[in-house]
């Protein structure tokens, strides 16, 4: 990945956000990678386990409409399956 340019990312598993969701794949802008014991590769304003990436696509542009969330027994919206770091 290009320091600078922004990735559509995808994990291997869930990773918890801010916002306090679970998400599998993030959006934002590479800001390089960092070892603190463990390797971390910086997307926007989080950080992930560079062994669980699992795909990353540079793109300018993510579709964040919404998507129904198929874990949600009310059926209730979630704003998006992908994490907008930015």
């Amino acid at each position: 990945m290009i320091r600078g340019q922004k990735y559509l990312v995808t994990t291997e598993e869930y990773f918890v956000t801010p916002n306090g969701k679970q998400y599998k794949a993030a959006f934002g802008e590479y800001k390089g990678k960092a070892a603190f014991g463990v390797d971390f590769t910086y997307i926007g304003n989080i950080a992930l386990k560079t062994d669980k990436i699992y795909s990353a696509v540079k793109t300018d542009e993510v579709d964040f409409g919404n998507k129904q969330d198929e874990w949600s027994e009310k059926g209730e919206m979630r704003d998006t399956w992908i994490y907008n770091a930015e």
